[in-house]
């Protein structure tokens, strides 16, 4: 299913009552989450919050970062 059919999803559910309001905005707040193993990464973070999305390092390797900074930039 794409983005543009999970998000029609969400609405019609909000619609018909499946889901509230508060659990449709975290469902479509989560088709903007990618999870690329060592990282769940925000793209919509700068639009929803002002706030560019960060890397938290410690403890990752620097393949791993090299993986989540290619996801951003992708």
């Amino acid at each position: 299913m794409s983005g543009e059919d999970k998000l029609q999803r969400i609405l019609a559910d909000v619609k018909t009552g499946v889901i509230k309001v508060a659990e449709a905005a975290t469902a479509i707040v989560d088709l903007f989450i990618e999870d690329v193993g060592p990282a769940r990464i925000d793209h919509a973070r700068v639009p929803r919050t002002g706030i560019p999305e960060v890397v938290y390092a410690a403890g990752k390797s620097p393949e791993q970062l090299a993986t989540i900074a290619q996801a951003i930039v992708a």
